[in-house]
C-alpha cells in the first residue's frame, strides 16, 4: 500500500489532507483542543503498543514454541 502511494505524490497529500480534517473533526465533536488531542492518541498509540508486546512475549516465548514444534513434528 505505502508503495503504490509513493507512485502518487496527489493521493498522498490527499490522505494527509482527510486525516487532518477527521483529527480535527473528532476533536471538535468532543469539545476537546487538537494538540491534546493528538497528544492523547500518540500515548494511547504507545500504550497499546507496550501491552501488545509484553503480551507477545509472554504468549510466545520460546518454551512454547518449542513445546509446539515437538507436538506437532515441526523442524525449527
Amino acid at each position: 500500500m505505502i508503495a503504490l502511494l509513493k507512485d502518487f505524490p496527489v493521493a498522498i497529500s490527499i490522505a494527509r489532507c482527510l486525516i487532518e480534517l477527521a483529527t480535527s473533526l473528532l476533536a471538535r465533536s468532543l469539545q476537546v483542543p487538537e494538540p491534546l488531542f493528538r497528544i492523547a492518541c500518540l500515548l494511547m498509540f504507545v500504550r497499546i503498543q507496550a501491552v501488545e508486546t509484553s503480551l507477545g512475549k509472554a504468549l510466545f516465548s520460546s518454551r512454547p514454541l518449542r513445546r509446539f514444534a515437538i507436538l506437532f513434528g515441526v523442524a525449527r
